[in-house]
């Protein structure tokens, strides 16, 4: 009895394993970036904002919503149309394939945004800024040189994809400069079965290369 007892005691005192935070489960703090998700920490520029991370975190969401209920297409072909209606009128018949095919849901997380003056979205166009995300490999893009890769062929190059050490890891690099004028400078690194991404966009060649003095802070736990 009392060898029950203490099992039972032991059982009431025991806690659960906390759970894995989320892949975009991220924070900034003053000046300083942390990804509980990846476990990494990187200084933003002194004085910059960053997107609220209510906000960006609905907005990953948000895209996830979208590839799971795709929004009704006015513009459906007739013959498809035209299938719907008959499945509704007869029930019983067979039109078309029995399980529709879902769309796969995309596993990229936007990690931070961050300029200036703040931005209002993850998709803002403000320069300079600042981008960080996770991308989910998949078997067109599985390393980093793949991605910095897709990044050449979108602008003219201003450094070819080349590979660099940076707190420990090895990261692949690229620079571009988009029609129109910005500058784009794109870090990316693995982690597990994700890319990690640090893009830097900016007006100016200088000013580019100002705002990447700070990928010297990036650490990884």
């Amino acid at each position: 009895m009392v060898f029950a007892m203490s099992l039972f005691a032991a059982a009431i005192g025991a806690e659960e394993p906390a759970a894995a935070p989320a892949p975009d489960a991220a924070v900034v703090k003053g000046d300083e970036f942390e990804s509980m998700g990846f476990k990494f920490h990187y200084q933003l520029p002194r004085g910059w904002k960053a997107l609220d991370d209510a906000k960006r975190v609905a907005a990953n969401q948000q895209l996830r919503d979208e590839y799971a209920h795709p929004v009704y297409n006015p513009s459906m072909p007739a013959s498809k149309k035209q299938s719907q209606v008959q499945k509704k009128s007869d029930p019983t018949a067979i039109v078309g394939p029995k399980r529709p095919i879902a769309p796969g849901i995309p596993n990229n997380f936007s990690l931070m945004v961050a300029s200036p003056n703040g931005v209002d979205s993850v998709d803002s166009a403000v320069l300079p800024r600042i981008n960080i995300w996770a991308n989910r490999r998949i078997p067109a893009i599985d390393n980093p040189r793949d991605r910095a890769r897709v990044l050449e062929s979108l602008g003219n190059v201003v450094l070819p994809t080349t590979l660099v050490s940076l707190a420990g890891r090895e990261f692949a690099r690229v620079e571009v400069l988009h029609a129109g004028g910005p500058y784009h400078s794109l870090w990316v690194t693995s982690a597990g079965d994700y890319l990690i991404g640090f893009e830097v966009r900016s007006a100016s060649d200088s000013e580019l290369q100002a705002l990447l003095e700070t990928m010297r802070s990036v650490r990884f736990e």
